[in-house]
């Protein structure tokens, strides 16, 4: 048992060494300065889904933010609940973005659950707020191949197979 501890300690510290390298050579990020008019910061909105329709009204939206997007989309149709899980989304992504490797894929995978769920929200086809998914392990030693997968009728996974027309089985 001692022996383990040890192999697993110098695991742990091999990947915190790896894990500090990483963060060394990236590179940080700069945020852009707002256009300006004068004092005044210059806000162009403008969101197309159909370029042959009439949207070509709507107020123009420029923006290098895909995050500000979509909220400024969501917030001109109205689509509070849709909003409520992409502004999740967002803070996910965030709090993944300042987390270690270890812990990052866990807020970044929540990112990406929150995310789906506003886009099935907005295209009326949640239908049902858990993941829709469920597993359970085989007896015998823990392995990826021993783990077994059930998709639910119901949940976030068949929402968006049936929104991209896929199949699930």
């Amino acid at each position: 048992m001692p022996s383990t501890n040890r192999t697993i300690s110098k695991r742990i510290a091999k990947n915190e060494m790896q894990i500090k390298l990483l963060k060394k050579a990236e590179k940080p990020r700069r945020s852009r300065e707002p256009l300006k008019l004068g004092n005044t910061e210059l806000i162009l909105r403008k969101c197309i889904a159909c370029p042959s329709c009439a949207e070509w009204k709507n107020k123009t939206v420029l923006s290098d933010s895909t995050w500000r997007y979509i909220e400024i989309f969501l917030k001109g149709k109205k689509a509070d609940e849709s909003l409520f899980y992409w502004k999740q989304a967002h803070d996910f992504f965030d709090a993944s973005q300042k987390l270690s490797l270890v812990s990052a894929p866990l807020t970044a995978y929540y990112s990406i659950l929150n995310s789906t769920k506003a886009l099935l929200k907005y295209k009326n086809m949640l239908s049902g707020e858990y993941h829709g998914v469920t597993g359970a392990s085989a007896p015998g030693h823990v392995h990826l191949q021993n783990e077994k997968v059930e998709l639910k009728t119901d949940g976030v996974l068949p929402g968006l197979c049936s929104y991209l027309g896929v199949f699930c089985k």
